[in-house]
């Protein structure tokens, strides 16, 4: 029954990307878009939950925590992926490993917010999440401005 309640939330939190109704324009204004956007999905009662018990029964239940990191991978880290690959192709950010720069912007702005609701019981303000996705993208920029463009 455990497994079968886990399938059906982990299907209900990974239904939509927060990247979906991002267009593709400038990393400079996209990013910041993009990881605001996250941060406001991490931050869904449903995800720290769901972020919670997989924490907690990962251990006894590996095939959950298989699922939820392949959700993870594919309606949050792959599209980000993809986003970083067009500005690659496009000169705006240096070449590098892509998949690997998703994964860390993932890990800093869904760390920072969703630990911050798992041990303070609240969330973040709509200015707080906003400033914690521009300093991510700002310290990302600044590492991986293309040469034709300037760090922000």
């Amino acid at each position: 029954m455990f497994h079968a309640a886990m399938q059906a939330e982990l299907h209900d939190a990974f239904q939509k990307s927060p990247f979906d109704k991002l267009s593709d324009e400038a990393a400079a204004d996209v990013l910041p878009k993009a990881l605001t956007a996250l941060a406001n999905w991490a931050t869904a009662e449903q995800r720290v939950r769901l972020l919670r018990t997989v924490t907690a029964e990962g251990t006894r239940f590996p095939h959950i925590a298989a699922a939820y990191n392949a959700a993870l991978t594919g309606r949050i880290i792959a599209p980000l992926k993809a986003f970083l690959d067009a500005w690659i192709d496009r000169g705006q950010i240096d070449r590098h490993d892509s998949e690997h720069s998703a994964r860390q912007l993932v890990a800093i702005v869904m760390g920072q917010v969703q630990q911050h609701a798992i041990m303070t019981g609240s969330g973040l303000t709509r200015e707080q999440l906003v400033t914690c996705a521009r300093a991510g993208a700002d310290l990302f920029l600044r590492g991986h401005a293309g040469t034709d463009q300037q760090a922000v």
